[in-house]
């Protein structure tokens, strides 16, 4: 494990670098994951990333009650074409430190604030609706469908996109918030079937 941190035990702090960049592929993605080191890790309005499109940027902000964090302003959710009906002072940082939106590359859940779950949640289903909802309790994960859907149903999943200040907006295909749990094979029709389950959950308090 490598810590990114602001921390002073952090591989960043103690190699002291003036900046560094990283990007975490998917699991299902050829391409390595990459981590770079100063005048390496330099971007710009006019460099373009793998797609082809420009490279986007949002201030880091400093929360002084977590100060080794990396919080971001997040403004708004989009699932497909829709955005939410989420007010942006739900992601604000509170007067005392708490709230707020913040990276954690080691964790590979993502912890929203309830409204902003429900809304999220609500939506997912709504578009699956063909599909019955259920908890996985053995894992803890909330928002579960069985998968593959029926032969008759065409079934699309929409990507999640954030919005943060500064009008970067952060397409996630969907694959990167869903998690397969279990298979099971029906042997006269050799169909594997499975549950396909939201990684987002609300937030403990």
């Amino acid at each position: 494990m490598v810590g990114l941190g602001r921390g002073p035990l952090s591989l960043v702090s103690q190699l002291g670098p003036s900046r560094f960049s990283y990007c975490l592929t998917s699991f299902l993605s050829p391409e390595p994951s990459r981590l770079n080191f100063g005048v390496f890790a330099t971007l710009n309005g006019t460099n373009a990333s793998s797609s082809g499109s420009p490279v986007q940027s949002t201030p880091l902000v400093v929360n002084a009650a977590l100060p080794s964090l990396y919080f971001m302003s997040l403004k708004g959710i989009s699932l497909g074409q829709k955005r939410l009906p989420i007010d942006p002072l739900v992601f604000a940082i509170n007067d005392d430190g708490t709230g707020g939106v913040f990276i954690d590359s080691g964790t590979s859940l993502t912890w929203l604030q309830q409204d902003v779950y429900d809304a999220v949640r609500r939506e997912l289903v709504s578009v699956l609706r063909p599909l019955p909802p259920a908890n996985d309790t053995e894992i803890g994960l909330e928002t579960c469908f069985p998968w593959p859907p029926p032969p008759t149903v065409t079934m699309t999943v929409p990507d999640m996109e954030l919005h943060f200040d500064g009008g970067a907006n952060m397409l996630h295909p969907i694959l990167s918030l869903l998690f397969c749990r279990g298979s099971t094979t029906v042997s006269q029709y050799h169909v594997s079937t499975y549950d396909l389950c939201s990684i987002l959950l609300p937030q403990i308090l």
